[in-house]
């Protein structure tokens, strides 16, 4: 399903944010790789959110319907 694919996208992002967090200290990245991450992270998750609202639209959708039936 979507919802757990980005999900998991999400969850892979901390791990780089961390690492990239200490690479600064290193003088290995930026703060500018550290922003684009986080930025890339917040789209993630509000693609995640965006997933999960329309699947909620689609059952008030369904329940309309079946409703009208009724």
């Amino acid at each position: 399903e979507k919802i757990k694919l980005y999900q998991k996208s999400v969850m892979t992002y901390n791990p780089l944010i961390e690492t990239t967090k200490e690479n600064i200290k290193a003088g290995v990245n930026t703060t500018l790789d550290l922003e684009t991450l986080i930025n890339s992270k917040k789209i993630q998750e509000l693609n995640l959110e965006t997933l999960k609202l329309e699947k909620q639209i689609e059952l008030l959708n369904f329940y309309y319907l079946v409703g009208d039936i009724e």
